[in-house]
């Protein structure tokens, strides 16, 4: 890691990170990937199974749109929606261009007016990623740092050893990154710098994100002053697997596209009393809602998802075989069996504050797309299903886009003004420590900042998170630094930024439910 400066610095490698980065690079800019983890298609893109929305047989951009602001309950920004809508379809052309083979039909799920959806059976994320990592590996002008954890932004108002940076226009100038192997910390600058860190569900005690979804660019650019928007807005999964011992594994919202219903621990399909219009196939919000009312009456810790009864178990097998596979190894076999399912936190509707034109955040030279940004409002109050990847793709090339018209006009930092790393080796917390604070910050968010938040329930948590924040960030301005402090003080971070978004929001609106 002698090289640390770049043109353009990218942190995450999901498919906002990836398509910016190839943007960039075939236009002769120089790039560096970093991601924390040892196998760079490891990202949330990586575990979307639904599909990416383009344009149906029966469709239109105004329809696509029109389907975003609903389901995003009024809060869709118009313009990114609009954008979306009118570009989503070129860049699944793209993807096609760059090797990925969607399947020949498409499908429709929760929200949706049409079959639109281009899926790669039900691991349409793990296509898409690997096809994208594929490309950045062989690309000359992009130089891809794996197991490479960025702690913090570099701004000169806070990192410069020169005073009189403090009083210039607040800017980013690359980031500290900490190579996981060695232990080391390298101040990495750059021309511009974007955050495509993914989602923060991590936060919470079921989830349907790996592991690395820790909400590492919503803390860092929170730390650094950049606007934050629309955190209260956590989109809770409906169906993820359900068995003790088991990971929560996404059951994709296509079953329910194509037609299997919920039912509840007597064997009663029962969303037609919650949305009788579209009873199954309603928005995420509603359905979590009414499989926990369900839960809550019957007095039973899951529901059931039915595919047997509405599917043949040719089209299973061929549909989600993922799915099956992974479920007979808990032994249900989904062409025969109900599938246990509970709602877990699944996506972040809100973010980093960007433009809807060019990804801009408000720290100069400081981008973010994807999951880890608003991208100009377009999941609003709630995410129509499969628009995730494709804001991720569009975002990601508009940033790049800004960036390659932009970048003549921007001069690098001087890497010897930027103060050094300073190494502490006492104090702190120990690993057991750390995990005991962890788990105790995802189960408070899941308790009073979940699916149904009441104000007794989010007073308390702010009280106990503004604690446990100060107390790790003790650890880290006194211990050694390590990937799990690094992660901790992250987690702890974004669980205080989702809960006084709730706290400040007293409405109910989209998946923020306030009871």
């Amino acid at each position: 890691m002698k090289d640390t400066e770049t043109d353009v610095l990218i942190i995450g490698s999901g498919i906002a990170g990836c398509t910016a980065a190839l943007e960039l690079a075939e236009k002769g800019i120089s790039v560096t990937m970093v991601t924390k983890a040892t196998d760079p298609h490891e990202s949330n893109t990586k575990y979307a199974q639904g599909g990416i929305n383009g344009m149906g047989t029966k469709d239109s951009p105004e329809l696509l749109k029109r389907d975003t602001v609903k389901a995003g309950a009024g809060y869709v920004g118009e313009e990114s929606a609009q954008i979306l809508a009118t570009e989503a379809q070129a860049y699944i052309d793209s993807l096609k261009t760059r090797g990925v083979k969607f399947d020949k039909e498409r499908t429709r799920e929760g929200g949706h007016s049409v079959y639109r959806t281009y899926k790669v059976a039900d691991h349409t994320g793990t296509a898409i990623e690997t096809v994208l990592i594929n490309n950045v590996k062989r690309h000359p002008n992009i130089k891809l740092l794996t197991g490479s954890l960025a702690i913090d932004l570099i701004t000169p108002q806070h990192n410069s050893k020169d005073h009189q940076d403090l009083y210039k226009t607040p800017s980013c100038v690359g980031a500290y990154i900490y190579d996981i192997k060695t232990g080391k910390v390298f101040p990495y600058i750059a021309k511009k710098t974007i955050l495509a860190t993914g989602g923060a569900c991590q936060v919470y005690e079921h989830t349907s994100n790996p592991e690395g979804a820790t909400g590492d660019g919503l803390a860092m650019a929170s730390r650094a002053g950049v606007l934050i928007n629309n955190l209260e807005f956590v989109q809770f999964h409906p169906t993820t697997f359900y068995k003790t011992g088991a990971p929560r594994f996404l059951i994709t919202e296509a079953a329910r596209g194509e037609e299997a219903r919920l039912v509840n621990a007597k064997g009663e399909p029962f969303m037609q009393k919650y949305n009788h219009e579209l009873m199954d196939r309603a928005t995420r919000d509603i359905v979590s809602r009414a499989i926990n009312s369900e839960m809550i009456k019957l007095g039973k810790p899951c529901v059931y998802l039915d595919l047997r009864s509405y599917m043949t178990t040719a089209k299973i097998k061929t549909h989600f075989p993922t799915i099956r596979e992974t479920l007979l190894k808990y032994g249900v076999d989904i062409t025969r069996d109900l599938i246990p399912v509970v709602p877990a936190a699944h996506f972040m509707c809100g973010g980093i504050w960007t433009d809807a034109k060019t990804g801009r955040t408000t720290l100069d030279n400081l981008y973010a797309a994807g999951e880890a940004a608003i991208n100009g409002g377009i999941h609003g109050a709630n995410r129509l299903a499969s628009n995730s990847l494709a804001a991720g793709g569009i975002w990601g090339q508009r940033v790049a886009k800004d960036i390659s018209q932009n970048l003549q006009k921007s001069t690098k930092f001087p890497a010897g003004k930027i103060k050094p790393w300073e190494y502490r080796k006492t104090g702190g917390a120990d690993l057991a420590s750390m995990q005991l604070d962890k788990e105790i910050i995802q189960k408070l968010m899941w308790t009073h900042v979940g699916l149904v938040r009441t104000e007794k329930g989010l007073a308390q948590a702010r009280i106990r998170l503004g604690q446990m924040e100060r107390t790790v960030e003790d650890y880290y301005q006194r211990g050694p630094i390590s990937e799990e402090l690094i992660t901790l003080r992250n987690i702890a971070r974004v669980a205080t930024l989702i809960t006084e978004a709730a706290w400040a929001n007293k409405q109910s609106v989209g998946c923020h439910y306030r009871e």
